[in-house]
């Protein structure tokens, strides 16, 4: 009985997630607003949000399996919540989140945030290797779990919002002229 316990306790402990770093450029990462442009919607009008990246820049080159816009490919975990951010990823190195001024105010709220990627942003051969270097037994990819974690302690919420504000009152002076009548018909014809 007692080896039957033994070796369920190994197999289940083999399962468990293993951490793999994301390694990031001078071991840090932007974060600012992009409040001043006018988004346009499907609609064809235009309209004002107010929106936080989280900019990051992989050492080396990581992310193989890049493209661009993304809904999902990681999650912001805090010991209070959990967050999907939109995923901007142009390139190998390059990874964005666009957060909500909701999403910001709750990940200022923890000062330290894990941001765990999907595996399918990283080579197979690159994860492979990764198993290897930790010395996992197991030979499943899926348990690893690659990761950053950001400390947002000596970040001002308070600046960012500021910024956002000043850019979010001259993005709501050209909605009045992108979306006045005159401009929306020409849309509309294409002109």
């Amino acid at each position: 009985m007692m080896k039957f316990i033994l070796i369920f306790i190994l197999l289940v402990g083999s399962l468990s997630a293993e951490y793999m770093k994301v390694t990031l450029k001078n071991n840090t990462f932007d974060i600012y607003n992009d409040c001043s442009a006018p988004n346009r919607l499907y609609s064809n009008d235009y309209k004002c949000d107010r929106n936080y990246i989280i900019k990051l820049e992989s050492k080396y080159n990581v992310f193989e399996n890049y493209s661009q816009y993304r809904s999902n490919g990681a999650k912001i975990v805090t010991d209070l919540y959990t967050i999907y951010p939109r995923i901007y990823n142009p390139n190998k190195s390059e990874f964005s989140l666009y957060l909500s001024e909701d999403d910001l105010e709750k990940l200022f709220r923890s000062h330290k945030i894990k941001i765990i990627f999907d595996l399918d942003l990283f080579s197979e051969k690159l994860l492979r290797r990764e198993l290897k270097s930790i010395n996992s037994f197991a030979y499943d990819i899926s348990i690893l779990e690659p990761t950053v974690i950001l400390n947002l302690s000596n970040q001002s919420i308070n600046v960012l919002k500021d910024n956002c504000k000043r850019g979010h009152d001259v993005c709501m002076k050209k909605l009045d002229t992108l979306n006045s009548p005159t401009n929306r018909l020409k849309r509309f014809f294409n002109f």
